[in-house]
């Protein structure tokens, strides 16, 4: 049995300065099995809701069914984390699960929505 865990993260920068305005990519991925989870942040709060991670993680979900030839890209998302949530949405991902209690921040434990996009369902839809 082979197992990869590896780290493919893009720094988004705003063009005019060129400053690190963000960060998207894949992790947990897993050749073997096919699959990784892709994960994103926006650093700078002014660059948000004006569609770069939008862009940004087109170009992720593209890059990983593309080039590594992944079958299913996962993402866990706080039940609140509404802005996440319409941006999996908007990209064809689908809700698979809640997982209770799955980590502890802040002295708490807080469930995690489970997201999930297929190949087949990505590229019937581009």
């Amino acid at each position: 049995m082979q197992l990869i865990i590896g780290v493919s993260y893009f720094l988004l920068h705003e063009k005019e300065s060129g400053i690190i305005i963000g960060r998207c990519g894949l992790h947990n991925w897993n050749p073997e099995h096919f699959r990784a989870e892709i994960g994103y942040n926006m650093i700078e709060e002014n660059f948000k809701r004006k569609g770069f991670m939008s862009e940004a993680l087109e170009a992720i979900i593209a890059y990983g069914f593309s080039e590594l030839n992944l079958n299913r890209i996962e993402a866990l998302v706080a039940p609140g984390n509404v802005p996440s949530i319409r941006l999996l949405v908007k990209n064809n991902f689908i809700q698979e699960a809640v997982l209770k209690q799955h980590y502890f921040h802040e002295g708490k434990f807080e469930d995690s929505i489970v997201f999930a996009l297929l190949r087949a369902d990505y590229f019937e839809n581009i």
